[in-house]
C-alpha cells in the first residue's frame, strides 16, 4: 500500500470528522420577529478575503451578504457582517427573522485561488412561530413570561420593538410582588420561573411586537405579538394580587 496515499486518506477522514462535530454544533434556533447573532471563525492566514453569508438552495447558496470590510459593521437589507480579523472570527446578525428563513447557512471565506473552493462552515438555523395575543382595545392581557434556572434574582423586563431599540414598558428585580407602572404590572415568580405581565387599558397604538428578557444572552429573547382589536367592547381580565395567591 502506497505510505503517501494512506496518509492523505487518513488526512481526509480526519477532514470529515472534524466538519461532523463542527455541523452538530453549529445549530441555532430563534423566535420569529426577533433576530439572532452568529459566529464564524476562520482560519490564520484569510484575514484579508472577503466574508460572506449565505443561504443553501437547491443548486446553489445564495448571498444574503458579502463584505471585504474589516472591523466595521456592514449592513445589508435585514442582515449584518463584522469581521474580527484579530480574533480570526467574523460575525453574522440576522433581524426581523420569519418561520421561512429557517434552514441551512454557510459562513463562507471567498478563496481568490480558482484552484481552490471557498471556505464553508455550515449553520443551521430553526426559526419558531411566535405566540401571538389578541385583545380588544379598552380592555386588558395576561402574558406568561418563562425563563430557565439560574435567573431568579436577575431582574426582569417587558419592552416593545420599535425601529432601533426596545422601549422598555416596565423593569424590576422585585420578587413575589405585583409591580406597577403606569397601565404595566410584573409579578416574579422564582419557585415557577415565570414572570407575569399585565397591560390594561388598551388601545390599537399598543399593538406592535414586545419582548421579555429570558435570561443575560443574546439568543434567549421570545416575542410576543400584541393584536389590539378596535372595538366598543370592554373586556377586562381582572388579575390581582389576590387572585394570584389563590392559585
Amino acid at each position: 500500500c502506497d505510505p503517501e496515499l494512506t496518509m492523505k486518506i487518513l488526512f481526509l477522514f480526519i477532514l470529515y470528522l472534524i466538519s461532523v462535530i463542527e455541523e452538530s454544533r453549529s445549530q441555532v434556533t430563534a423566535n420569529s420577529g426577533g433576530g439572532v447573532r452568529i459566529k464564524c471563525k476562520y482560519e490564520e492566514g484569510y484575514e484579508t478575503n472577503k466574508k460572506y453569508f449565505c443561504k443553501d438552495e437547491e443548486t446553489t447558496c445564495s448571498y444574503q451578504i458579502i463584505t471585504e470590510a474589516k472591523h466595521t459593521w456592514v449592513h445589508e437589507d435585514r442582515f449584518s457582517l463584522y469581521d474580527d480579523t484579530n480574533a480570526k472570527v467574523f460575525w453574522v446578525v440576522m433581524r426581523n427573522l420569519t418561520v421561512k428563513d429557517s434552514g441551512t447557512y454557510q459562513c463562507g471565506v471567498d478563496i481568490t485561488d480558482k484552484a481552490k473552493e471557498d471556505m464553508h462552515t455550515p449553520v443551521k438555523l430553526k426559526v419558531k412561530s411566535r405566540s401571538q395575543v389578541t385583545a380588544n382595545s379598552g380592555g386588558g392581557v395576561r402574558i406568561k413570561c418563562k425563563y430557565e434556572e439560574g435567573y431568579e434574582t436577575n431582574k426582569k423586563y417587558f419592552c416593545k420593538s420599535e425601529e432601533t431599540t426596545c422601549s422598555y414598558q416596565i423593569i424590576t428585580e422585585s420578587k413575589h410582588t405585583w409591580v406597577h407602572e403606569d397601565r404595566f404590572s410584573l409579578y416574579d415568580d422564582t419557585n415557577a420561573k415565570v414572570f407575569w405581565v399585565v397591560m390594561r387599558n388598551l388601545t390599537v397604538k399598543d399593538s406592535g411586537t414586545y419582548q421579555y428578557n429570558k435570561s443575560a444572552g443574546f439568543f434567549s429573547v421570545f416575542i410576543r405579538e400584541l393584536s389590539v382589536n378596535d372595538t366598543e367592547t370592554t373586556h377586562l381580565q381582572h388579575w390581582s394580587e389576590g387572585e394570584h395567591n389563590r392559585r
